[in-house]
């Protein structure tokens, strides 16, 4: 028999981040629901979505300078401190 297992806990990953491409995302979280506002060299973007453990899910809608609207969806990892996020993103044909 085993005992009961602990809760998994949700990172907070709330805050202002930035990627190796120059992009600014400022995250906010509730529990383990977030929102991204994304701002880079011609680009702005909107995301939402779920954290489980240290993955996420989530879909967004960026528009690019050239006035192109793209859609699709991220899936990723965050690292067990909650100081670094990896992912990919994917629009669908």
């Amino acid at each position: 028999m085993t005992g009961p297992s602990e809760p998994v806990r949700t990172l907070n990953v709330s805050g202002t981040w930035h990627d190796a491409a120059g992009v600014t995302d400022a995250v906010t979280q509730q529990g383990n629901r977030f929102t991204v506002s994304a701002y880079g060299v011609g680009e702005r973007s909107e995301d939402s979505g779920t954290i489980s453990g240290l993955s996420y899910q989530s879909g967004y809608t960026a528009v690019y300078a050239n006035g192109v609207l793209s859609t699709g969806r991220c899936s990723g990892t965050i690292s067990p401190d909650g100081t670094a996020i990896e992912g990919t993103c994917s629009t669908p044909p």
